[in-house]
């Protein structure tokens, strides 16, 4: 391992074990102050660095962002599913209102989702008294290390810094009441044992991901330096010299063109010649250093990656659907609705039995806030109505409001009385007829 101290960074490729095995490692090293994670697989080949690229690819950024914020403005709720209706007594429902002292509910989603596309993993630590949580806060995937295994490879203790100390923590199963550090991971086909974090979707993009920097830096470079086209360098004969060079001056210009010219960051940077040697443009146009067609492709290779309409994030020749409502509509019920439902199941499942030990309560979400959707479940309830197939009580449940006293009984029209009570008063009245 080399480790630069005047530039505080290593050289990555100089610390890349030999591995014989195509399994995806990592390490974790730091660069200037921060965290990074690196992979590699048997052929040393270093995978994209999703949390560096976050902070300046912007396209990266708008895409993870739009995902998260989306799923952490749903609200978050607790259902007594006894009484159907939306229980406000649990303690939990303070956790939900500020899980720390720093943040709101919506705020540690967000970072838990971000942290789940860009390491493929989060950890989640409950700081507890008793059974009940006093605060949870976003553990950064960096800072936790498996520190011991059983013999079936299970984890046994997680080695977790957290601020300047150092814990160890016992894996306890996330369903018991005792537990207070939860993972969540995505899908990884290199691994059959949970001690291993999950793959982003974003890694599949990495390429595309990396096309669009590149492109950028050079459209950048190229008219910062005066968007001059490529050139070739041709020797001449002159004045007895037969225009070929040795192999020492063919070896120094080489070394010259590739550390101060060659790169996209170096694209149109002229440069100072002498001894006979005649420069010839090889470039046709400026047309042909425009990379937007291909940046556009870039986009939506990340965006289907991670389930996003490509005219969300702004690529308008992708579009697909005949309006922006049709997009985000699809984008909901395809993609954020689903991803949210697994996520606030794994939660219920590590938070709920602390409080409660029945099942009588679920934490759930509450899908009537998406606006979207408010016209699609006021017309089910319009049908409901009309169609007299549902009691009140079923009704107001698909708007996730409150049951109400009475509301499960069939009703004659939905708004008149109860079914049991028409027949009898219509049978009443019918006797006193005859």
């Amino acid at each position: 391992m080399i480790f630069n101290k005047s530039q505080n960074i290593f050289n990555i490729k100089s610390f890349i074990p030999n591995s014989n095995n195509n399994k995806l490692e990592e390490i974790s090293t730091y660069n200037n102050g921060a965290l990074k994670i690196f992979r590699w697989n048997s052929l040393n080949v270093v995978t994209v660095d999703l949390s560096d690229k976050y902070t300046k690819n912007a396209i990266l950024r708008t895409v993870i962002d739009r995902f998260s914020n989306a799923v952490c403005s749903l609200e978050p709720m607790i259902i007594d599913t006894l009484e159907h209706k939306r229980d406000t007594k649990l303690l939990l429902n303070e956790i939900l209102k500020r899980p720390n002292r720093e943040q709101v509910w919506k705020e540690i989603i967000r970072d838990l989702v971000n942290d789940l596309f860009i390491y493929g993993v989060y950890y989640l630590y409950a700081e507890m008294k008793g059974n009940n949580i006093l605060s949870l806060k976003r553990i950064m995937p960096g800072n936790v290390n498996v520190s011991n295994n059983d013999e079936k490879g299970n984890v046994i203790d997680y080695n977790v810094t957290m601020g300047q100390e150092n814990k160890t923590i016992k894996n306890i199963p996330y369903y018991d009441e005792k537990s207070y550090f939860f993972k969540q991971t995505f899908y990884n086909p290199t691994s059959d044992n949970f001690k291993d974090n999950g793959t982003s979707p974003l890694e599949s993009a990495s390429d595309a991901i990396n096309h669009i920097d590149i492109a950028n830096k050079f459209n950048l470079s190229f008219l910062q330096n005066g968007a001059r086209p490529s050139i070739a360098f041709i020797v001449e004969p002159k004045d007895g010299y037969d225009g070929i060079l040795t192999d020492e001056q063919r070896t120094i210009l080489n070394e010259q063109l590739n550390s101060r010219y060659s790169g996209s960051e170096n694209a149109g940077r002229p440069i100072l010649l002498e001894g006979g040697i005649k420069v010839q443009n090889l470039s046709s146009s400026i047309k042909d250093m425009d990379f937007s067609k291909l940046i556009e492709l870039s986009i939506q290779m990340i965006c289907m990656v991670m389930g996003i309409p490509a005219e969300e994030c702004g690529v308008i020749s992708a579009k697909t659907y005949n309006s922006a409502e049709e997009a985000r509509k699809a984008f909901i019920i395809n993609t954020i609705i689903p991803f949210t439902n697994l996520l606030y199941d794994k939660l219920d499942s590590f938070l709920m039995p602390k409080y409660d030990k029945t099942g009588r309560y679920k934490l759930t979400y509450n899908k009537s806030n998406i606006n979207l959707l408010m016209k699609d479940i006021l017309d089910v309830m319009e049908k409901a109505k009309k169609t007299e197939a549902y009691t009140t009580n079923e009704v107001r449940s698909i708007n996730d409001l409150d049951a109400v006293e009475g509301g499960d009984k069939v009703r004659v029209g939905m708004s008149t009385a109860p079914l049991n009570e028409a027949i009898s008063k219509n049978f009443e009245s019918t006797n006193k007829k005859e």
